[in-house]
This record gives C-alpha cells, sequence and structure tokens, in this order.
C-alpha cells in the first residue's frame, strides 16, 4: 500500500489544488465507492505514522506556531477523527476547520461522533470546483491523507464479483511513482518544496480481530460482496494481508507501506 500525505502550506487559490489532484489519482466519475464508517472507526486510535507526520514533523516546519488565526481544509476527513485528535490540538489559534469527504455516510458519522465547534464538515468532491469554490482564497492551511487502497489479489472464489468493479487502486501504485516523480510535477505548476521524505513504516496492529476489521473497511471491493459471504471475504483479504505484511516480534498483525510526505508551498 502507498500512503500519501500531501499538505499544502499557504493555499492562494484551491484551483491549483484541484490540478494536483487530478494528477495524484485516477478519476473515476462513473464509479461510486461505498465505505462503512462504522468498521472504518474500529481502530479507535489515528495511524501511528499519521500521528507522527501531524504532531512531530509539521510543528518542525512551523505550522501551529503562526499569531494569525488558521483556517484549515481537511481534505478527505473520513469519520472526523483525525480532524479532532490531530488537527485541533495542533493549531491553538483555529478560527474554523472546513472538514470535507465525498462520501455522505462519512460526513455524518463524523457529525455524530466526532463533532467540534471548531469544525464545520461537509460533503464535497475536491476533484468539482464547484462544490469547494466558496472556501476560495480563505484557506491558509490545508491537510489531505490518502491511503491508496492495496490491490487484491483476484482469485476465482471472488473474481466473478469484481468483473466491472474499480479496484481503486491508483496509477502511482501500477506505475511505482516515488518522490522525484512529484516532486517535479508539483514544481513545474509553480510550487516551492518545503519538505520531503519518502521511506517504508510500518504500523502495528493490537489484535487479528482488529487488523481484520480495520481493512475491509478501507477496500473498495467490499461493497460488492453480497452480506452472506463478507465474512467470508474479511477471512481472506485478512491472510492475504498477512501473508505478504507478516506479524511484529511479539506477534501482532502489522502493515509495512512505502510513505511519501510532502509539504508545499505557493511560490510568489
Amino acid at each position: 500500500m502507498y500512503f500519501l500525505k500531501f499538505v499544502l502550506k499557504t493555499v492562494l487559490s484551491l484551483k491549483y489544488l484541484i490540478f494536483i489532484w487530478r494528477h495524484l489519482v485516477r478519476r473515476r466519475e462513473s464509479y461510486e465507492m461505498k465505505l462503512d464508517p462504522e468498521s472504518y472507526t474500529i481502530r479507535h486510535k489515528p495511524v501511528d505514522s499519521v500521528r507522527f507526520f501531524i504532531s512531530k514533523i509539521l510543528p518542525q516546519l512551523g505550522w501551529g506556531r503562526s499569531d494569525e488565526k488558521e483556517i484549515i481544509l481537511d481534505v478527505g476527513c473520513g469519520p472526523g477523527g483525525n480532524t479532532v485528535q490531530l488537527l485541533v490540538p495542533l493549531f491553538p489559534k483555529i478560527d474554523k476547520i472546513f472538514a470535507v469527504d465525498l462520501l455522505p455516510e462519512m460526513i455524518d458519522f463524523a457529525k455524530k461522533r466526532n463533532a467540534h465547534t471548531l469544525i464545520e464538515y461537509s460533503v464535497a468532491n475536491i476533484e468539482n470546483w464547484s462544490s469547494v469554490k466558496l472556501w476560495g482564497n480563505k484557506i491558509t492551511k490545508l491537510s489531505s491523507f490518502y491511503a491508496a487502497i492495496l490491490e487484491i489479489e483476484k482469485n476465482s472464489k471472488w473474481s466473478s464479483l469484481f468483473e466491472t468493479v474499480d479496484d481503486y487502486v491508483p496509477d502511482s501504485h501500477h506505475d511505482n511513482y516515488h518522490a522525484p516523480y512529484y516532486e517535479e510535477m508539483l514544481k513545474q505548476i509553480g510550487f516551492d518544496i518545503i519538505y520531503c521524505k519518502e521511506e517504508v513504516k510500518t504500523d502495528v496492529f493490537t489484535s487479528d480481530e482488529e487488523y481484520r476489521e480495520f481493512f475491509p473497511s478501507i477496500c473498495a471491493l467490499t461493497s460488492h460482496v453480497p452480506a452472506e459471504r463478507k465474512e467470508e471475504f474479511k477471512d481472506d483479504l485478512f491472510q492475504a494481508l498477512l501473508e505478504q505484511n507478516g506479524r511484529n516480534s511479539e506477534g501482532l498483525p502489522q502493515h509495512w507501506g512505502n510513505m511519501l510526505e510532502l509539504v508545499v508551498r505557493k511560490n510568489e
């Protein structure tokens, strides 16, 4: 799995952001992704690598130290856990966080379970300018956590269910993009690279059950599996992930991924 944590500093125009986003992910206008927020949030703490990036790396780069009121756009906020637990504490002088996700069920869940007076949750697609233009020229910081779903090997047991289904695995995974690709792309469209780091990181889960429930919640194929076969699908996905990622020295299931962390700023 290829995690891309892409953070823009001092966004002057959201139109530039949309241009970048279209390069980073494949467009799928005809595909309706369905994820279960209850299963997604079964892991009650943020992924360790995400927590480290926000709580350690961003403060080193000066985030959260400004005397000005910050207005933040959190793209792909999901059920709101990272927004509440990580972004709110990072910025002591927040004026407002606009947290958006293209899935209505995620936003409904976030409003009920992760509500905060400083956060405004909305359904919006960052690729669609009409849904986000109201925030143009207002945003001082932007945070986006993008997790590319691991491509599942489709054996004969499941292949017939997924013949016409988009597995949502991004071009970055298929084409094996690395840091230089994104650095060059961003420079060409007018961004300065403030911070760029790429490395393999490991996240350890507390139990087999947590591991088994979490990954189906972020797998685009899960919603296409009949209800009576859901548990069987979870078992097979669990085994496939375990074979690839293994366990740590304490016997706990783990997941490793190539992590690309980028902080960029629109040049003057």
